[in-house]
């Protein structure tokens, strides 16, 4: 790597693990959350119509779009393999830049 873009790595890799812990906390936090209050409704701490209701909406909606959240950020087609890709082609810009910079500097040391 010739280090041109040695700045945007830095700031990237800073990104990369600031979305990956908010991904660790949503999941931590959130999910962890609802599922302990749908477990506690089914151990009978809520008991009727609206109980069952409530599992129902947290185990068929609430708790698979918190998963397709994480899975958006960090998932194969999330957010993080994007950025991953974006630093490889900046990764083989800056291996570009560096063969141009190392030829013109091999024709001004053949010219000199």
């Amino acid at each position: 790597m010739f280090g041109l873009f040695s700045f945007v790595f830095d700031a990237i890799d800073s990104v990369v693990g600031q979305i990956t812990n908010f991904g660790s906390q949503i999941e931590d936090e959130i999910f962890g959350v609802i599922s302990g209050f749908v477990q506690q409704v089914q151990g009978g701490v809520w008991r009727g119509n609206g109980a069952d209701q409530f599992v129902q909406e947290m185990s068929d909606v609430v708790l698979p779009e918190v998963r397709n959240l994480i899975a958006s950020l960090t998932g194969g087609g999330g957010l993080i393999p994007g950025i991953n890709q974006v630093t490889n082609m900046i990764s083989e810009l800056d291996d570009f830049m560096g063969g141009v910079a190392n030829a013109i500097g091999d024709v001004f040391d053949a010219i000199f």
